[in-house]
């Protein structure tokens, strides 16, 4: 899979605004730890993407380029969000680059007996 890394972006919305100002070649990445994260955290994640990040610095080192020019990243996630965001520490604290997938709508839906369904459409506003 790919997707366009950032280099030192403060919030997601930052990412976005960068993103349509410039041509950013996608790189291929491969997710080799999934978080998923509280609403509310994952939202102070977005918007606070150079600070220290727990889940980061037991996991930086896992973060890294291969010789074949492969990204592994962390990918995290919160159930309600309509977006995901992958981390390449590169040895730091915190999102050092940063990739933000909008879910266009569709988000995953937890189920009361732990399953989820994955990409529910959501009609109007339901």
């Amino acid at each position: 899979m790919k997707a366009r890394f950032l280099f030192k972006m403060p919030t997601v919305h930052d990412y976005k605004a960068k993103l349509k100002r410039s041509r950013i070649d996608e790189v291929e990445y491969v997710v080799d730890r999934s978080v998923h994260m509280k609403y509310e955290d994952f939202i102070r994640l977005s918007n606070h993407l150079l600070e220290d990040n727990n889940y980061i610095i037991h996991n930086k080192n896992d973060m890294y380029v291969d010789t074949k020019g492969v990204w592994h990243v962390m990918l995290f996630f919160a159930f309600r969000a309509d977006r995901i965001l992958l981390v390449n520490a590169n040895g730091f604290n915190y999102c050092r680059y940063v990739a933000v997938l909008e879910n266009k709508g569709e988000r995953v839906e937890f189920r009361s007996d732990h399953s989820y369904r994955l990409k529910k459409k959501i009609k109007g506003n339901e």
